[in-house]
């Protein structure tokens, strides 16, 4: 869902909304570290390719064989042209360079330039990961957790932390949730201050299923999810402090965090801005018809959800002006 079109719905508040944005938070989640994430074939291409700008001449992992910018060029184009890509990362993925291992695996995987091969794929994480490659050790943790091998599972999730990879410490915390949920706090939080957003939503979960709950943890642990731009903490948040879960109600500040999470296509929070906006004591936001129109947008992608406590306080017109509206998203 583009920005600009729920931007040019805003149009039609009765008074001029000026949005808070998610920057104003970023207070309450000081220190927090971005570090590399790979979530997919071009992520990791162009991660690769920002990694080695950092560095000159020729890539050291292989023996210094390979051209820096050759390697830059042939990540970039693993996807887009992946015979040309493999005919440099290949040749370097054999001489041991673990970025090129890394990548060679996900043509193997995913069948870029050659004929799909799981157990080639396999072997080149391997490879990659014993090099102390902590995006292909990942590969290999969860791999071994979905098919239910917990030795390798251990191994591999104990490297993908020691390379210091955020998801290494959120599959730690999985595997100890059920029986030791103190110590999967501490590894969750680990993963959230190295940039793991979904790690602060488990983080907050587990906050609030703590005997007795702690909502001010789990506000916190959304805070600082929020900073890194996840949509669903965004909304989580927003409904916390519109309800004064965990903090004092502060429609406001709800409103800003709701508009910033529909704005990145969050259902739950759409859901809760239009509640908000077809509410009889809303603020300068009200606008019932937009705010049904959010609603049944969001229904679409939420389970057992319905629009019919905002349906019931709107007149006949402000339903057909918010159904239309809905049709347009």
């Amino acid at each position: 869902m583009a920005r600009s079109r729920w931007a040019s719905r805003e149009t039609g508040f009765s008074r001029k909304v000026t949005p808070v944005r998610v920057e104003s938070f970023r207070s309450e989640s000081d220190g927090l570290i971005v570090v590399r994430r790979f979530f997919g074939v071009v992520i990791c291409a162009v991660a690769l390719v920002a990694a080695l700008g950092a560095g000159q001449g020729r890539a050291q992992s292989d023996g210094g064989t390979t051209p820096v910018a050759d390697f830059q060029t042939a990540a970039a184009e693993l996807v887009t042209d992946p015979e040309k890509a493999l005919k440099v990362i290949e040749p370097a993925a054999r001489a041991g360079m673990a970025d090129a291992q890394f990548l060679l695996a996900i043509a193997y995987r995913d069948g870029l330039g050659r004929g799909a091969d799981a157990r080639l794929s396999r072997e080149w994480f391997g490879k990659a990961a014993e090099q102390g490659h902590g995006p292909a050790a990942v590969v290999l943790a969860e791999d071994a957790l979905q098919s239910g091998q917990s030795e390798a599972a251990t191994k591999w999730i104990e490297a993908a932390m020691s390379a210091g990879e955020s998801r290494g410490f959120a599959l730690k915390a999985e595997s100890l949730r059920a029986n030791d949920p103190g110590s999967a706090a501490v590894f969750l939080g680990v993963a959230l201050g190295l940039g793991d957003a979904q790690a602060g939503l488990a983080l907050a979960d587990l906050a609030l299923a703590s005997s007795p709950p702690d909502p001010g943890a789990a506000r916190s642990a959304l805070a600082q999810a929020a900073a890194l731009g996840s949509a669903r903490a965004l909304a989580r948040l927003g409904i916390a402090y519109r309800d004064g879960f965990g903090t004092a109600p502060d429609p406001v500040v709800a409103f800003a965090l709701l508009q910033e999470a529909l704005s990145l296509g969050d259902p739950e929070g759409a859901r809760a801005l239009g509640e908000m906006m077809s509410a009889e004591d809303a603020g300068y936001w009200r606008n019932p018809s937009l705010g049904l129109a959010y609603c049944l947008w969001a229904i679409k992608s939420l389970d057992g959800a319905n629009c019919d406590e905002i349906r019931a306080g709107l007149s006949a017109q402000e339903i057909a002006e918010g159904e239309a509206l809905a049709k347009d998203f």
